[in-house]
């Protein structure tokens, strides 16, 4: 899997958590306020049969690209004409629940990746995927996106993460600091002496 920047990881490990087995968590299973401050970064895509892929839900990103709110859209429209077909072939595994992908973005002024994860049918007409995207500046103007690659994965037999709400992309070892000597206290190098006798001086 392609290294994910925080806001994309942590989305991952969140689906990932909510699999109780190998199949796709359901659309209903979601509460994206578990996503804390990665939640803007977060949309939805659902299809209806014979229908395009269309966005029920966007983030600021998005729109930004778009110049307008792209709820209800078709996802499609956020690219270039040139790229749809391919980005129809790495859609149509992704929403049948088959597999995961990670899309390589680039823009007039920005590059960015976007990782679209498959969510299970809660009716015989309706597909959909979770997805994220992240960039590496804003958008300066609307525009639409390059797909200049894309990489497809079947999804893992065992969810591959712990999520932890409060923004953890992973489970992170605890923090153990090294130990350290306080500044006031030096370590016994030598062995203690015994105390002298205290000798009076002679009269004079």
């Amino acid at each position: 899997m392609t290294p994910l920047p925080p806001p994309l990881a942590t989305l991952r490990s969140y689906w990932a958590s909510l699999r109780a087995d190998p199949a796709p968590p359901r659309r209903s299973q979601l509460d994206l306020r578990l996503l804390g401050g990665h939640a803007v970064d977060a949309f939805l895509l659902g299809r209806v049969t014979g229908a395009p892929a269309r966005l029920r839900l966007g983030n600021p990103a998005l729109s930004a690209l778009s110049g307008m709110e792209v709820r209800g859209t078709p996802f499609a429209g956020l690219f270039r004409p040139a790229c749809r077909t391919a980005l129809h072939d790495v859609l149509g595994p992704v929403l049948v629940g088959e597999a995961q992908a990670v899309l390589h973005l680039s823009g007039d002024a920005a590059q960015g990746l976007m990782l679209l994860l498959p969510l299970a049918r809660e009716s015989d007409r309706q597909d959909a995927a979770l997805g994220g995207v992240a960039f590496d500046a804003p958008a300066r103007k609307p525009c639409r996106l390059r797909l200049d690659r894309a990489v497809v994965l079947p999804l893992p037999a065992i969810p591959a993460a712990l999520f932890h709400p409060a923004g953890l992309a992973e489970e992170a070892a605890p923090f153990r600091p090294a130990p350290r000597q306080s500044l006031c206290q030096f370590p016994r190098q030598f062995p203690r002496r015994p105390p002298q006798p205290f000798l009076r001086a002679p009269p004079r």
